[in-house]
This record gives C-alpha cells, sequence and structure tokens, in this order.
C-alpha cells in the first residue's frame, strides 16, 4: 500500500512538472504569495486591523493561525520527509523538510481565515467574491509548489488536510 501511494504520489508530481515552462512565471508569483512571510505578514495586518477596528476575535483569530502554522513547521522537524530532487528545491534559499507543505498550512489557514472573515463581515456578493477568491488562490498556491517541484502531491494535500481542522476550530469558536 505505501509502495503504491509513493508511486502515485511521484507520478502526479513528475505529470504537473511535465506542464508548459511558460508558466513558471506565473507559479513563481503565485508561490511567493504563500511565502511565510508574506502570509505571516498578512496574519499581522488582520491582527492591526482586528484591533483597531475594535474586533479583538478578529485579533485572536489570526494570532491562533499564526501558532497553528508554527505547530506545522515543529511537525515537519518530527516528520523529516526530504524533498523533491529537483533543480527548483535543490536551489532554495531556505530549506526545510517537505511534509506537511508549509505555504499549503500556512495559506489554507490564514487566507481561508480571511475567507470565513469576508463571508461574516461582507454583504453579498463582495463575501462570495472574495471567498471565491481566496480559495481559489490557497488552491493555486499549493499547485505551484507542486508545479515549480518544491513539494509532492501529498506534502500539498497534508498541509491543507492538517490546516483544516485549526481553520474550523477558530473559525466557529472567533469568527462565527
Amino acid at each position: 500500500m505505501k509502495r503504491t501511494i509513493s508511486g502515485l504520489d511521484h507520478s502526479i508530481s513528475a505529470w504537473l512538472q511535465e506542464r508548459p515552462k511558460s508558466l513558471r512565471y506565473f507559479y513563481g508569483w503565485i508561490t511567493l504569495i504563500g511565502h511565510p512571510a508574506v502570509v505571516v505578514f498578512v496574519a499581522g495586518l488582520g491582527i492591526t486591523f482586528g484591533f483597531g477596528l475594535d474586533l479583538p476575535s478578529v485579533s485572536y483569530a489570526f494570532i491562533l493561525a499564526i501558532i497553528a502554522y508554527c505547530a506545522s513547521a515543529a511537525l515537519k522537524l518530527v516528520l523529516r520527509r526530504p524533498r523533491p530532487a529537483t533543480p527548483y528545491a535543490a536551489g532554495m534559499f531556505h530549506t526545510s523538510f517537505s511534509f506537511p507543505s508549509g505555504h499549503a498550512f500556512g495559506s489554507f489557514i490564514v487566507y481561508g481565515l480571511l475567507a470565513s472573515i469576508a463571508i461574516h463581515y461582507l454583504g453579498e456578493p463582495w463575501s462570495i467574491l472574495a471567498s471565491w477568491g481566496l480559495w481559489s488562490l490557497i488552491f493555486l498556491i499549493g499547485v505551484s509548489r507542486i508545479y515549480l517541484g518544491a513539494h509532492y502531491v501529498l506534502d500539498v494535500l497534508g498541509g491543507w488536510l492538517l490546516s483544516a481542522p485549526a481553520l474550523l476550530w477558530i473559525t466557529t469558536r472567533l469568527i462565527g
């Protein structure tokens, strides 16, 4: 079973990496939006705006999202799955282990939290448009990590699946 899953994981990743090289520029920008520094910056803005708009529950939600994000980074050190042997992964300035994808985890929890806030605080059609756009961004960030060769499919799926319960817990407790 493990061999089958691993083979499928590697073959899907290889298939996606064989897509046209003209997409590299696009996915390079998309992956930047999921970079840990950008995600933490966005969360910091959420904290600041939450307190500034007298919405402390929004600020606390972003604080918890950052804590969950740090826990995912610690999980990488425990699981220690190596990154794919690709030129992109070899050329990364800062390397860490592969599972779970930090870009996938961080974008899911922070941009997913923004989508939940949009649904809660914005009226239609803005809430729907913002939510749809943010969830599309989350998906594209995950795809970019596989396309560029930084992660395998299961690394990205793992990042999403591990962050989903944290996001659900945060939004149901603090956003409504």
